[in-house]
């Protein structure tokens, strides 16, 4: 057994016993971030599009907007 794999099933087995944390219970918040920024990026992408075709706003205008609107899930998903 290498030591990675040594170390992370320490670290699960100290979560079990000393945190009291469900291994699949980290798993779901460990996937959180990745998987909001996921949705995000599919509900983002065609909205900044239809705003770029209505010229409501410039491409740079729109990428920095849609760029902090894709980061807020992610950094709430962190907090959870």
């Amino acid at each position: 057994m290498s030591d990675a794999t040594a170390h992370a099933s320490y670290a699960m087995m100290m979560m079990m016993m000393m945190m009291m944390m469900m291994c699949v219970q980290d798993s779901l918040l460990t996937a959180a971030p990745p998987l909001a920024a996921f949705i995000t990026g599919l509900l983002a992408g065609p909205a900044a599009d239809f705003v770029i075709s209505r010229r409501w706003v410039s491409v740079t205008v729109a990428r920095k907007l849609f760029t902090l609107v894709g980061r807020f899930p992610v950094s709430l998903a962190c907090l959870t």
